[in-house]
């Protein structure tokens, strides 16, 4: 009975959460569908459609190829909302992806992380619009840069990883150098793209 009340209780506290979340998403102008409960592996889930509205999040290309995105709630330890993206139509792969021999289509994880809230849920909505914006502003320079790549510069340099929120460079004779460039938004005078330089070991280059 103590379990159960304990379930029920959480359960509760986890649609209140979701309730405060969707009124930070109203002030934001985010589109959303009413939190339903996931069939497969269980918990809420909230599917987020529209964030068209967000001045940040600027790359048309970016929102036309996100085909899902979802918040989900996990407070078994502590608090972490994660984030879900799902995305077609990539600009650019690994160039030694394993699912170019032999395979006609592939799925991966890019990365999985989650927004940690210690503090009050209102930054939630805050922290979905700084992940979309990072990733919208890599996006659209990476898809440029693709068209680029396919033509002349895949001769010159190999795609270590474009992961959403970074891409990585490897060039040199042995592609043992490394460059990568990721995207920091800071406030509206102060965005910026930083690049970082590094080396790899021959093992690990592509």
């Amino acid at each position: 009975m103590v379990r159960q009340l304990t379930t029920a209780v959480a359960a509760v506290d986890d649609r209140i959460s979701f309730m405060r979340v969707c009124e930070e998403l109203d002030k934001k102008r985010i589109g959303y569908r009413s939190v339903e409960e996931e069939p497969h592996v269980g918990g809420l889930i909230l599917h987020i459609t529209d964030v068209s509205a967000v001045g940040d999040v600027r790359c048309a290309a970016f929102l036309r190829n996100m085909a899902r995105c979802c918040l989900r709630l996990d407070s078994r330890a502590r608090v972490i909302w994660p984030l879900e993206c799902c995305m077609v139509n990539i600009p650019l792969v690994r160039d030694l992806s394993p699912y170019k021999k032999g395979r006609k289509t592939g799925v991966w994880v890019h990365e999985q992380t989650g927004i940690s809230v210690g503090g009050p849920v209102d930054t939630i909505a805050t922290s979905i619009i700084e992940r979309l914006t990072r990733y919208s502003h890599i996006y659209e320079t990476v898809n440029r840069f693709a068209k680029a790549y396919d033509v002349h510069y895949n001769k010159l340099c190999s795609v270590q990883a474009y992961t959403f929120h970074k891409l990585v460079i490897a060039y040199g004779r042995e592609r043992d150098q490394q460059l990568i460039v990721s995207f920091r938004p800071r406030n509206t005078t102060n965005d910026r793209f930083n690049l970082n330089f590094g080396q790899v070991c021959s093992f690990l280059a592509v």
